[in-house]
């Protein structure tokens, strides 16, 4: 038996015990091999040809997921039962999707009344979902929650900013309207999470530029502040983060990745010149203070606005 050969032969490098078994294995031939090092048990009846690499710190970046993680996930859907469907963040990570908080776990929905609990797994309950077969690379296709299926699943299972983001991100991406969100919360009417499905749909906006800036609408909203519009450009300053037109005020949200290089600064420093110039009030957030130290961000944007209308006055 042609190990290399075998494990080509079922999801490129991982194999089930019914798989190994109708390759001409027996139950003696996979426990030898077991102690002999030559395969390994990944999850309950699922083996591979080695080790699964590490994790890369993100999951995903430029919209490519880890091939690790990756990995994970089909081992998982090897492991459980046909009637799972990868979920959650999980889902919008194979989706290509950018989250504010990505999943430790591999997250899967099953059918109402379906139910198991293994290691690794996050499990959910959905009716009525729509499965879908998606590829990532040039793997088997995975049984999925299709595209709108995965929004409204994070809208009811996920904390409130982290839910919007997700919508957010899904628009952002061009592979979800608006408008075919808002059809299906409405075809959701009067059943379980309806009210906070059709609240991440009114919170989400399609022109948000990142996940920090979702995070920073739902504070705003949380905290009572009157929304600003997003993305707006102005004269010499060109295309910002947030802008209150009628208060003269704009924030910009620097995440890590966009602000941080050297070669941004000198676009930034003209940015706030300009905007200086121009009578705006400017604030900019880290995502440290926006994520970690909201009363501070929400403080500030109060006092700017009420320092306009003090001053107006």
């Amino acid at each position: 038996m042609d190990l290399d050969l075998c494990f080509q032969a079922y999801r490129q490098g991982l194999a089930t015990r019914k798989q190994l078994l109708a390759h001409g294995w027996d139950d003696n031939a996979i426990t030898d091999a077991l102690r002999a090092k030559s395969i390994e048990r990944r999850r309950r009846r699922v083996y591979a040809r080695g080790p699964r690499p590490p994790r890369a710190q993100y999951l995903l970046t430029n919209g490519r997921l880890d091939p690790a993680y990756l990995e994970e996930v089909r081992e998982v859907m090897m492991s459980i039962s046909d009637s799972a469907a990868v979920a959650g963040r999980t889902m919008c990570l194979l989706y290509g999707w950018d989250l504010l908080v990505e999943p430790t776990d591999v997250e899967v929905a099953l059918p109402s009344g379906s139910w198991f609990d293994r290691p690794g797994i996050t499990v959910t309950q959905l009716e009525n979902r729509q499965i879908v077969k998606h590829r990532n690379g040039g793997f088997e296709p995975l049984a999925c929650l299709s595209r709108v299926d995965t929004v409204l699943h994070c809208a009811v299972v996920l904390p409130l900013r982290e839910a919007v983001a997700v919508a957010d991100s899904a628009m952002r991406s061009k592979t979800v309207k608006l408008a075919e969100l808002k059809k299906a919360v409405r075809d959701r009417h009067g059943k379980r999470g309806y009210r906070r499905m059709r609240k991440v749909i009114e919170w989400s906006d399609p022109e948000c530029g990142s996940v920090l800036e979702s995070a920073f609408r739902v504070l705003m909203l949380e905290s009572g502040i009157i929304r600003p519009s997003s993305q707006q450009v102005l004269a010499g300053a060109g295309r910002v983060d947030f802008v209150w037109r009628d208060h003269r005020l704009v924030v910009e949200c620097d995440g890590r990745r966009w602000h941080d290089p050297a070669d941004a600064r000198n676009t930034d420093r003209r940015r706030e010149n300009a905007l200086a110039l121009g009578s705006w009030m400017l604030l900019r957030f880290s995502w440290a203070e926006i994520v970690h130290d909201p009363e501070y961000v929400v403080a500030s944007v109060r006092t700017a606005l009420q320092g306009w209308m003090h001053a107006a006055s």
